[in-house]
């Protein structure tokens, strides 16, 4: 059970006050990967705490990539490369055991059809392809995440993707770069069958384009897309959802859906990440809540 935190000594401490969790995924974000010193930097600050001689570690990559662009795993550029073999440099350097990368082609413009799905799938590979060998030179598991239909890219910036919100493309992914595996998120995936089941009164008319052209390949529950993906899932961000624009919410003790959701991956995967978007990232009062929900769903699958 972990805790999701960007390497700066502010939110580290936070994360690690008792009670420590039993690891973290650091989300490096494009500021943290910067300047000349910027390995020695990271390194720095997390092996300055006495961490747990079991502690989990695991890396997450930004949404922007170096120069400022948005992180697209379709666009084989120098920028893009770089990015990741830093993610990649760093989670190798602390000993972390998978790093996290969006299956994102992201675009503001929401004319987005069945042929743009096929190209970035197929555009998608040279990129994976080098994230994979990577990751393999410096002993970390390669994943891959869903995104949501309308993502805000941390940023309250409308975007959408013609790849990665549901299970095929995933899959279609691993079959082209068999050494990746998931990270299923699971406000994302809530967003995505939110935005299938409302109709068409009920969502916003420059959104009605991309649900078209996603009701072909889209997974009639997050259930289902979880069943289809199987064993390929090795992480999980849990959080909660509202709609298809609301993510990143606490983790409810009334929330059926998602101890359904979390019971099933409590059966596949290595590690659950309460990914909770705080109002203030520094703290991780709602992170920490959520986390407690997870571990009791735990201990009561054990004790049954």
């Amino acid at each position: 059970m972990l805790l999701k935190s960007r390497p700066t000594v502010a939110q580290l401490t936070d994360r690690l006050l008792p009670p420590i969790p039993e690891g973290i995924e650091l989300y490096l974000a494009a500021d943290d990967i910067q300047g000349e010193s910027w390995l020695d930097d990271a390194i720095d600050r997390v092996h300055g705490f006495d961490l747990p001689r079991d502690f989990d570690l695991r890396v997450e990559s930004p949404v922007r990539a170096l120069g400022g662009k948005f992180f697209d795993i379709t666009s084989d550029s120098p920028e893009n490369r770089e990015t990741l073999n830093r993610v990649v440099r760093f989670g190798g350097a602390i000993g972390a055991s998978s790093a996290c990368v969006h299956l994102i082609a992201p675009t503001s413009s929401m004319r987005i059809g069945a042929r743009d799905r096929e190209d970035a799938l197929a555009s998608s590979r040279a990129l994976l392809r080098h994230y994979a060998r990577v990751c393999a030179e410096h002993g970390l598991t390669p994943t891959i995440e869903n995104v949501p239909p309308i993502g805000q890219m941390r940023e309250g910036t409308t975007m959408t993707s013609p790849i990665g919100v549901w299970s095929e493309d995933l899959l279609i992914c691993i079959e082209a770069v068999p050494s990746l595996r998931i990270t299923f998120d699971t406000s994302h995936a809530g967003m995505a069958c939110n935005f299938m089941t409302l109709s068409e009164t009920e969502i916003a008319g420059e959104y009605r384009e991309p649900r078209r052209a996603f009701r072909e390949v889209a997974d009639a529950s997050v259930r289902v897309m979880l069943d289809r993906l199987g064993d390929a899932v090795l992480v999980a961000h849990v959080s909660g959802v509202r709609g298809y624009r609301g993510e990143g919410l606490p983790y409810a003790c009334d929330d059926p859906d998602l101890d359904e959701h979390v019971d099933w991956l409590l059966r596949h995967c290595d590690a659950l990440v309460a990914e909770i978007l705080e109002p203030d990232p520094a703290t991780s009062q709602s992170m920490r809540s959520s986390a407690a929900r997870i571990v009791s769903r735990r201990e009561h699958f054990v004790r049954t």
